[in-house]
């Protein structure tokens, strides 16, 4: 296999980068920042 840009990537991500490019972008951002929101407010409380 050749090394490419991608392969410094966690697959997780590049699973995720494939599936972001099938799918609305905006409804992919909400999701990320909903997501953040919790963490945050996770990280918060402690």
């Amino acid at each position: 296999m050749r090394k490419t840009a991608s392969s410094t990537q966690p697959v997780g991500e590049i699973i995720l980068g494939s599936v972001a490019c099938k799918v609305d972008k905006k409804a992919v951002l909400e999701a990320s920042l909903i997501r953040n929101r919790a963490v945050l407010d996770e990280l918060s409380k402690h």
